[in-house]
């Protein structure tokens, strides 16, 4: 139990500290970064875009903001990065 109970409060911490660097850089999702999104994963599954769209839901579409708002912010920290040594 204490392990699980570390590791969720490290992944809370991260999640905060994400969302915060997201607010500050003015981090946004567009209709674009999930239309690249979608067709990403339709792809993935050897389905077309559309039929792939079809069966998704407002969660999915909801998650993958998140994902794609996460990616991005990633993408931002990796490039601003400077390696110390």
């Amino acid at each position: 139990r204490t392990m699980f109970s570390e590791r969720a409060e490290k992944s809370v911490k991260v999640q905060l500290v994400l969302e915060e660097v997201g607010k500050r850089e003015k981090i946004e999702v567009t209709e674009e970064d999930i239309e690249n999104k979608i067709t990403s994963l339709a792809e993935g599954y050897s389905q077309e875009v559309e039929e792939f769209k079809k069966h998704l839901k407002e969660d999915d579409i909801k998650y993958m903001e998140q994902e794609v708002e996460v990616d991005k912010i990633i993408k931002l920290l990796m490039e601003s990065a400077k390696i110390v040594k």
